[in-house]
């Protein structure tokens, strides 16, 4: 499906996802609320990722980033909203990913399903 718009070979320093795309879920963090970081963790499952999207970057600038790191779930952060929210210079967390909008389409097309968090 992302291979009609020549997506797929423009981007490609993500590594392969060891579960299939049809029983994996993209969770897209949109706001830094604890409470949309709790319930997205409680749905997590396995061979699904997170990406921290809009102002939930500024999470990364907190303490307690490290929840989603032992929850086993890969995370990603889009360099867009990082440059966007004064934290593009940062030297980031170990562990949290960042991805460019191409690396953000691929992402979606990795897995079966996708689901916002506001």
């Amino acid at each position: 499906m992302c291979q009609a718009f020549g997506l797929m070979s423009s981007v490609s320093q993500l590594e392969p996802v060891a579960t299939t795309p049809e029983n994996t879920c993209l969770h897209l963090i949109l706001r830094s609320s604890g409470d949309v970081m709790d319930e997205c963790l409680a749905c997590i499952g396995k061979g699904d990722c997170i990406v921290l999207m809009d102002a939930a970057v500024s999470a990364l600038a907190r303490p307690g980033v490290n929840r989603w790191l032992s929850a086993g779930v890969r995370v990603y952060c889009l360099e867009a909203d990082l440059l966007a929210h004064g934290l593009g210079k940062s030297p980031g967390v170990q562990g949290v990913e960042r991805v460019d909008d191409l690396g953000l389409v691929e992402l979606v097309c990795r897995h079966g399903h996708c689901l916002s968090w506001k």
